[in-house]
């Protein structure tokens, strides 16, 4: 099987698990990798199979734009404008919404111009601007099957501006599949766009593990770790506030984004607990962590999510959850990995979930134990990469 994977950026950690699923897979001949960033390798082995081509609109070596894509140009702006329009309101974001259409047909065009003839799958990681360039291939005529994953934020429109993500209704026609990594993600394409039911397949996403158990928790402490950017819809600031109120807590947290300026000076201002905001970590440098260092708990009070990769990782190692019930997170977080919070928590709810956690239910080693075994069933890489394959294969025998 020869695959032409699309996404703007690969350098996630669990984008280069499923890339090494493919790289150790005998049934996947060759990659062919478009992105706008220079690949940073996460392994070293068979990297032979991935050819990368960092490509760029406008960039000279993309045919020309003809007049059959001047008029798929202007079909494309009049079916999306008409549709959204209210994202489209001001002058300004319409000629934006034109320069983004042109783009991505001479992107289309790049792409097909260099692996049409050597592609068994044209595949995008995300339901966003490289799905649209697939689908206008196969408006254009591309008879390879083409698909793409989603994950929260290209799923679920009510969390968007003005409630809109632009063009589903193109994205979801034209191409051959589409695979939610949540049931929750499915439960909702297929709610919304009932015609296209057929398409929607739920592949859930995988992690590795260390296969080692982390040290258990002692002296009474209660140490909390959440991984992620530091967003609005993450709301780490909370996570702050809520912790900052038990006396006995530690809040520990990976990740840097747009927050995080204003996270550190309300830390600074006004912590009463040990605070640890350790920044990006790597993945095997988050591992070391989770492996040296014993935490009561993983936490995300997010307003919205797919499976959070980051769940996966913190329950490979039998660390338990607390969540907000959002998104796919009802799939992870379960009676047997931890505790699930309603999305408009209470600090009472939130305080009850705290205590609760620290019980022997959730820190015993027998505990540790069996949330480590569900993430062996349910979100071990190898595994649901396996899979994966076998599924593309499988799209590859039966769309032709």
């Amino acid at each position: 099987m020869r695959l032409t994977f699309l996404s703007s950026n690969c350098n996630i950690s669990f984008i280069q698990n499923e890339w090494q699923a493919y790289a150790h897979s005998d049934r996947v001949g060759h990659v062919n990798v478009f992105t706008d960033n220079p690949v940073q390798w996460s392994f070293g082995d068979n990297r032979a199979k991935f050819k990368i081509y960092n490509y760029q609109s406008g960039d000279s070596s993309s045919p020309a734009f003809s007049w059959a894509d001047f008029f798929l140009w202007l079909w494309l702006f009049a079916g999306e404008y008409f549709r959204n329009w209210i994202l489209y309101r001001k002058v300004r974001s319409a000629v934006i919404l034109l320069r983004e259409i042109r783009n991505e047909i001479k992107r289309a065009n790049t792409v097909a111009a260099i692996a049409s003839e050597d592609t068994d799958i044209f595949y995008s990681y995300w339901a966003s601007n490289e799905a649209l360039l697939l689908a206008i291939l196969r408006k254009k005529g591309l008879r390879t099957p083409a698909i793409t994953r989603l994950h929260a934020y290209d799923i679920y429109e009510e969390t968007q501006r003005n409630g809109r993500i632009p063009f589903r209704w193109f994205i979801y026609k034209n191409l051959d599949r589409l695979y939610p990594i949540s049931m929750d993600g499915k439960n909702y394409l297929t709610r919304k766009y009932s015609e296209q039911a057929g398409k929607v397949h739920v592949s859930y996403l995988g992690t590795k593990s260390t296969g080692v158990l982390p040290p258990p928790m002692q002296n009474g402490v209660l140490r909390v770790i959440s991984c992620g950017r530091v967003t609005s819809h993450k709301r780490h600031i909370d996570n702050f506030r809520l912790l900052n109120k038990i006396p006995n807590a530690e809040w520990w947290h990976v990740g840097d984004g747009e927050e995080l300026e204003d996270l550190k000076r309300i830390v600074e201002k006004d912590a009463q607990i040990k605070v640890q905001l350790l920044g990006n970590l790597t993945q095997p440098e988050l591992y070391n962590l989770y492996a040296t260092t014993p935490f009561t708990c993983f936490l995300s009070l997010s307003s919205t999510e797919g499976i959070p990769v980051s769940m996966m990782e913190a329950i490979s190692m039998g660390i338990p959850v607390v969540s907000t019930d959002v998104g796919g997170c009802r799939e992870i977080v379960t009676d047997a990995t931890g505790i699930l919070l309603k999305e408009n928590y209470s600090a009472s709810d939130f305080a009850a979930s705290m205590e609760k956690i620290q019980s022997e239910t959730y820190q015993s080693v027998t505990a540790r134990e069996r949330i480590r075994n569900f993430w062996n069933t349910a979100f071990n890489a190898d595994t649901n990469y396996s899979k994966w394959i076998e599924e593309l294969i499988n799209i590859k025998q039966r769309i032709k």
